[in-house]
């Protein structure tokens, strides 16, 4: 995706926009952009990123990340059409992590005015798109599904440490917010550590104080808390076997794709997780070596990587099974033909 102003786009290119404050564009959603990117120049535009409304033209063809985004478009540029890109469901995530009311039916409002408006919804998971027909079923507004996936298969990483899976080395990378369910993390950890007592667990979170006050509060020593930039994620990644990716069983968490399971598994981490995330318990239960659990406990989580453990897993197994997901569900190339018949449609009033 190109930053240059639309002016400076060869004669024989239309630009198409996406309008996103410069925070709600980064390293993590910039490989699900770039497929879009992909999908307007099969259909003869380049994608142009814009944070101000003045720089969206009367009548453009715009991508949003957001309702709100999208309803000062509809106010400010009533000629456009634009295609909004739904990451999660922001009143539900409202109630969840903020307990706002207010808030709640505020993005509700923001929902039913621009979603019904739009010209298509790009989701994030089958379940999404589920959940959207049973909120608004007189809802005709069409949809394409794509998961969030920010990272390819890498070989070479997954086979650069030559004993990696014969070792119980476990990792977790991301914030300590509540969702993330970092207390079940540890309480399974330890329930795999009084086992397995050379079990080791790192933590890679820029909230050092937070991931510190969980471990004691779980009452465990001796795991690692660190922090390395997203670029540098998937190197280290290569010299763990295990990753935590836990959810509680919320609508929040139902409909979401996690990025962390791609980017763990890219790697060769066996992803830890429960089957809160509906489309991943169902697309990736073939998958092997993988923790899906169907019990939320930490001793029914525990157990299943217990069980793993006492199987032999090679590098070579993990590459020919990871390689079948990225070639497909994970493979962002796949969807780029049908995402640009997709943004190419004149959605009938």
């Amino acid at each position: 995706m190109t930053k240059l102003p639309a002016a400076h786009l060869p004669a024989t290119i239309e630009p198409a926009y996406l309008y996103a404050p410069v925070e709600q564009v980064n390293e993590a959603t910039a490989h699900y952009i770039g497929t879009m990117a992909k999908a307007m120049q099969h259909n003869g535009r380049q994608l142009v990123h814009v944070d101000t409304i003045a720089a969206v033209p009367d009548r453009a063809v715009t991508i949003v990340v957001e309702c709100k985004s999208a309803i000062k478009l509809r106010l400010c540029r009533p000629s456009s059409r634009t295609w909004i890109w739904l990451q999660g469901i922001v009143p539900e995530e409202a109630r969840l992590h903020m307990d706002s009311v207010s808030r709640e039916q505020l993005w509700n409002l923001f929902e039913r005015y621009s979603l019904f408006s739009a010209e298509g919804l790009v989701m994030v998971s089958d379940a999404m798109r589920q959940h959207y027909g049973r909120k608004f079923p007189r809802m005709r507004t069409p949809a394409f599904v794509m998961p969030c996936v920010n990272a390819v298969l890498d070989p070479q990483l997954i086979s650069a440490i030559s004993d990696r899976y014969d070792h119980p080395t476990f990792v977790y990378a991301g914030s300590m917010h509540a969702w993330q369910c970092i207390g079940l993390m540890l309480a399974s950890f330890a329930n795999v550590q009084s086992v397995l007592p050379s079990a080791t667990l790192t933590i890679l979170t820029k909230d050092r104080a937070g991931a510190e006050a969980a471990i004691g509060e779980a009452g465990l020593s001796g795991i690692t808390v660190d922090f390395v930039p997203l670029n540098a994620l998937q190197d280290t990644l290569k010299k763990f076997k295990y990753g935590f990716v836990l959810r509680d069983d919320h609508i929040v968490n139902q409909v979401a794709t996690p990025t962390k399971v791609s980017s763990y598994m890219a790697a060769g981490v066996i992803p830890v997780m429960t089957d809160a995330v509906r489309d991943y318990a169902v697309r990736l239960r073939d998958v092997d070596p993988i923790v899906i659990a169907r019990d939320h406990g930490p001793e029914a989580i525990g157990a299943e990587i217990l069980s793993l453990e006492n199987r032999a897993i090679t590098a070579d197994h993990v590459i020919r099974s990871y390689g079948r997901i990225f070639s497909d569900y994970f493979d962002h190339d796949i969807y780029v033909d049908g995402l640009a018949e997709f943004f190419s449609r004149q959605r009938e009033r």
